[in-house]
C-alpha cells in the first residue's frame, strides 16, 4: 500500500477550536462572526465541466491555494469520486473515511457523501499501514499538493473514465471553505505483467527444478508516456497440475501483494500459503508426477488490469544449501601474528594497528605441520597440516564465510552472483535466509541475538542474513589451543546445510627460550643434484647429540600447495609456530646463489622468530643482494631491523640504491673469510666443494659483500673478505679489483633481545669441514 502525505493536525485540537468558536460567538454577538475560508485548486489540469472532452494523463499533481481573512487555514481535506458521486479508492489514497466516523459534523454538512482520504497524523508511526487504528490517521493534511493516480478503467479494463477531484480547507475557528471540484477525464494504457523466481526465470525442465523455498518478483510494463510502469499491486494463485492430462488437482484462491511491505516480490514456501509442495513423488524420484502452475496479473495506479500470464516449473524437496568458509578471507592480529606491511595482493583493506613502535598489519594464518618432526628428513604429507597462529587472548581473529554460489568460481575476490547452489552446483532457485554458527561446539554467545524466541537450535547462534555479523565476526579471548568454527547457511525452505563447514585453527602459546631446543635446517634450492651433498655437510658440522630437523622449503611448498584447504597461505611455508620450537635456524641458499631467494616470501614468518628471541642463520651468495634490493623495493626492511644491513635509501631513483655490492660471477676472487674474535678464519674448500667452478678456478665470484661506510651496517662485522692474491697461478685479480675486494665485510651479525641474527655473504656449505664445523659451533652452543 502506498504511504500518505505526512498530515500533521490532530481531530481533537479541530473540534476545541470548533469549540471555542462558537462559545465566543455567543459571547461577542455578530462582531466576532467567523468569514469562512476560501479555497482555489490552481492546476491547470482538470476541467470545471463534466462534459469536456479534454482527456488526461490519469497520473496529475494537483495544487491548491487557500486563505482566510480573518484567521489562519489550518488543514485540508481531499477526496476522489467517479461520476455519481461514488468515492474511490486510488492508488496512493487507497485508504478513506467510507463511513464518515472521522469526518467532523460541519464537513458533513457540507456534503452527506464521505470518503476522505486518510493521512498520518504528527509523530504516527509511518511504517504502520493506514487502515490499522494504530496509525493514528486523520482526514486533514497541511500539504498544499497531492499525487492523485485517477481511475481509467472500468471493472479493471482500459478506458476513459471521469473522475471528480474535490477539497475543502478548514480555519483556525473550525470553519470550512466551500468544496472545490474539478473533473478529470483520464486516460492509461493496458500494462503487461511479469514474473520469475529472484534467481532466475522459471521452466518446466527437470533440469531446472524449484526448490521448496522461492521468492517471486513480479514486474510490470507499461506504456503510459511521461510516466514510470509503477504497479499498484499484483495478484497471483498457484495450482497443481496432473502431468498425464493435464487435470487441475489442486486450485488455490486468488492472493494479492497490496498493503505488504514489497507489492513487487512475495515468498513461496511450504508453509506461505499458498504453499509449494513436490512435484516429485518421492526424494529420489528421477521423474515428475505433476507440475506447478503460477498464474499471476498485474494492477497499474490507474486501476487497469494485465491480462494473466500463467508460468510452470517442478517442484522438488531435494535440494540443500551448502556453506563455504572463505579460508583466504580469514585473518588474524596480535603481538605474535601480524605483518609490517599489507600483502600487495591482497584486494581487501587489512585491519591493523598503529603503534609509536610501527604499524603492524594483519595477515592470514600459517600452515603447521602436525606429524613428529622433530629430528627427522621427512616432509609432511598434505594432510598432516592444520591452521594456525601464535597468540593469546589478545589476539584478535576475523573470520569469514558464505554459501556456494554467492561468489563467480566460489571465490570472494571475483564477481558477486548470488546463486545459491546445492552440493552437485545446482541452482534451485532459492535464497539465503540466516546463518547459524558455534565455536568448539558451542553456540556463540552474542548477547543481542541471544534472546528467548530468537533462535531455532540450541548449540547454533542463528543470525539473520544481512546482519552486520552475518557473514563475518571478530573473535577474541581464545585460549591456546585448537578451536573449531562451525557453519551452516539456511535458505527459504527452513533447511540448514546438512555438513556444515568447519575452519579449524590452532592457537600456540609463545615459547619460551627454555624450552626450544635443536636445530631446522632449511634449504631453499632449486637444483636438486647437491641437494644430499650440501645437507650432509651441514649436519656433519652441528655439535654432538644435537637434534637437526630438515626442510626443503620448495618441497614443502609444493606438498602444501596439493592440499586444498591449505591453498591461501600466500606461499608462506614457514609457520611461526613451527619456527619457534627451534633454538636455532639455519637457512641456507648455497645450490643457488644467484637470482632471488624464497626468503621475499618467507620473512615474514622468520621475523616474528627473530623478534621474540630467535637465533637465525642465512647462507647464501649473491643472491643475498639480490633478495635484498627486492625486498628494500617494496620497504621490506627486515634485513636491515633485524640483520644489521646497511638501511637503503628509497628516494631519489630506487633503481640505484647503494645496499650491497656484488661482485661478478667471472671473477673468482673469494677464497675464504678472516674471522673477527671469536670467529676463527674460514677457507674455501676448493678442491671437493659442492661447485665445479670453485674447483677449477680455485675461488668463488657468486658473493655478496656489505657496504660500510659512513658506519652504515647496523651490526657486528665478524667476517671479512680474504681475496685471492694478485700472484694466484689461476684467475688472479689485478691490484685494483685486490684492493677493492680484501677486506671487505662480507659476514655480519645483529642481537636482537636475546637472539641473534647472522648474515653471510657466502655459501657456508662451500667452506672446509673443519672450518665449518667451528663456525657453527661457535654459534649453537
Amino acid at each position: 500500500m502506498f504511504r500518505k502525505n505526512a498530515g500533521k493536525l490532530i481531530l481533537s485540537t479541530l473540534l476545541i477550536i470548533l469549540a471555542i468558536s462558537i462559545t465566543a460567538c455567543g459571547i461577542l454577538g455578530d462582531k466576532n462572526i467567523n468569514k469562512k475560508p476560501s479555497i482555489t485548486i490552481t492546476s491547470y489540469v482538470g476541467e470545471e465541466n463534466p462534459d469536456s472532452n479534454a482527456v488526461f494523463s490519469f497520473q496529475q499533481k494537483i495544487n491548491w491555494f487557500a486563505e482566510d481573512s480573518d484567521g489562519v487555514v489550518v488543514g485540508y481535506a481531499y477526496r476522489i469520486l467517479d461520476k455519481d458521486n461514488h468515492p474511490i479508492r486510488t492508488a496512493g489514497n487507497d485508504v478513506i473515511d467510507s463511513t464518515g466516523v472521522d469526518t467532523p459534523q460541519a464537513l458533513k454538512d457540507l456534503s452527506s457523501t464521505y470518503g476522505w482520504v486518510y493521512h498520518y497524523k504528527k509523530g504516527a508511526d509511518e511504517t504502520i499501514p493506514l487502515n490499522n487504528i494504530e496509525a493514528k490517521k486523520s482526514i486533514f493534511t497541511d500539504d498544499v499538493y497531492a499525487i492523485i493516480n485517477f481511475p481509467a478503467n472500468i471493472n479493471g479494463d482500459s478506458a476513459n473514465v471521469i473522475s471528480k477531484f474535490e477539497i475543502v480547507a478548514i480555519d483556525n475557528r473550525g470553519d470550512f471553505s466551500p468544496i472545490v471540484t474539478k473533473y478529470f477525464n483520464s486516460k492509461s494504457n493496458v500494462p503487461e505483467v511479469f514474473a520469475s523466481s529472484s534467481r532466475g526465470a522459471f521452466k518446466l525442465s527437470t533440469s531446472n527444478n524449484v526448490g521448496m523455498g522461492i521468492k517471486v518478483v513480479f514486474t510490470m510494463k507499461d506504456k503510459d508516456p511521461y510516466i514510470s510502469a509503477t504497479p499498484w499491486y499484483f495478484k497471483y494463485k498457484m495450482e497443481k497440475v496432473r502431468l498425464s492430462d493435464d487435470f487441475v488437482l489442486e486450485e488455490s484462491i486468488w492472493f494479492s501483494t497490496e498493503n505488504t511491505d514489497n507489492v513487487k516480490e512475495t515468498k513461496l514456501t511450504k508453509d506461505t500459503n499458498p504453499s509449494l509442495s513436490p512435484d516429485y513423488p518421492s526424494i529420489d524420484a528421477e521423474d515428475p508426477e505433476t507440475k506447478t502452475r503460477l498464474l499471476v496479473y498485474a494492477v497499474d495506479l490507474a486501476g487497469i488490469k494485465s491480462e494473466i500470464k500463467t508460468y510452470e516449473f517442478y517442484v522438488s524437496d531435494k535440494y540443500s544449501p551448502q556453506t563455504l568458509v572463505y579460508e583466504k578471507k580469514c585473518y588474524a592480529l596480535g603481538e605474535y601474528h601480524y605483518s609490517e606491511k599489507q600483502d600487495p595482493g591482497t584486494p581487501d583493506v587489512m585491519p591493523y594497528i598503529t603503534s609509536p613502535s610501527g604499524t603492524i598489519v594483519a595477515c592470514p594464518f600459517y600452515s603447521q605441520p602436525t606429524t613428529n618432526y622433530v629430528g627427522t628428513d621427512v616432509i609432511p604429507t598434505p594432510t598432516d597440516f592444520n591452521y594456525s597462529i601464535v597468540g593469546n587472548e589478545d589476539t584478535n581473529i576475523w573470520l569469514r564465510w558464505g554459501f556456494k554460489g554467492e561468489y563467480l568460481e566460489d571465490n570472494p575476490d571475483q564477481k558477486k552472483v548470488m546463486v545459491l547452489r546445492d552440493e552437485n552446483s545446482v541452482n534451485y532457485f532459492s535464497e539465503v535466509t540466516a546463518f547459524l554458527i558455534q565455536i568448539d561446539g558451542k553456540r556463540y554467545d552474542f548477547g543481542p541475538l541471544n534472546q528467548p524466541g530468537m533462535q531455532t537450535e540450541a548449540d547454533w547462534l542463528e543470525i539473520p542474513v544481512n546482519h552486520e555479523i552475518s557473514q563475518k565476526i571478530l573473535l577474541n579471548n581464545l585460549a591456546p589451543g585448537m578451536h573449531t568454527f562451525r557453519v551452516k547457511v539456511k535458505d527459504l525452505q527452513g533447511k540448514s546445510d546438512p555438513t556444515p563447514a568447519e575452519f579449524k585453527f590452532e592457537i600456540f602459546a609463545p615459547k619460551p627460550l627454555t624450552e626450544r631446543s635443536g636445530i631446522l635446517l632449511i634449504s631453499d634450492q632449486n637444483s636438486s643434484s647437491p641437494l644430499e651433498v650440501i645437507k650432509a655437510k651441514f649436519k656433519n658440522a652441528m655439535p654432538e647429540n644435537t637434534p637437526v630437523t630438515f626442510v626443503h622449503i620448495k618441497k614443502l611448498s609444493s606438498v602444501l600447495s596439493e592440499n586444498p584447504k591449505m591453498k591461501f597461505n600466500n606461499n608462506r611455508v614457514l609457520a611461526p609456530s613451527f619456527l619457534q620450537d627451534f633454538k636455532y635456524i639455519i637457512y641456507y641458499t648455497d645450490a643457488m646463489l644467484m637470482g632471488e631467494t624464497s626468503l621475499i616470501s618467507e620473512i615474514n614468518g622468520l621475523r616474528i622468530y627473530l623478534k621474540n628471541d630467535g637465533n637465525l642463520i642465512v647462507s647464501g651468495g649473491a643472491n643475498i643482494s639480490t633478495t635484498a634490493d627486492a625486498m628494500y623495493k617494496t620497504n621490506e626492511l627486515a634485513f636491515a631491523q633485524y640483520f644489521g644491513l646497511p638501511t637503503p635509501t628509497i628516494s631519489p631513483n630506487p633503481s640505484k640504491i647503494k645496499l650491497l655490492t656484488n661482485s661478478m660471477a667471472n671473477f673468482p676472487y673469494f677464497i675464504g673469510a678472516n674471522g673477527e674474535s671469536p670467529f676463527q678464519n674460514v677457507a674455501l674448500d676448493t678442491e671437493t666443494s659442492p661447485s665445479n667452478i670453485v674447483n677449477n678456478k680455485k675461488g668463488l665470484g657468486t658473493v655478496t659483500y656489505f657496504d660500510e661506510s659512513e658506519n652504515s651496517i647496523n651490526g657486528l662485522v665478524i667476517y671479512r673478505f680474504k681475496c685471492k692474491p694478485t700472484s694466484s697461478q689461476i684467475s688472479p685479480p689485478d691490484a685494483a679489483m685486490f684492493n677493492e675486494l680484501d677486506n671487505k665485510p662480507i659476514g655480519i651479525m645483529k642481537q636482537n633481545g636475546n637472539g641473534n641474527a647472522y648474515m653471510f655473504g657466502f655459501p657456508l656449505s662451500y667452506l672446509v669441514d673443519d672450518d665449518l664445523k667451528a663456525l657453527i659451533n661457535e654459534i649453537v652452543k
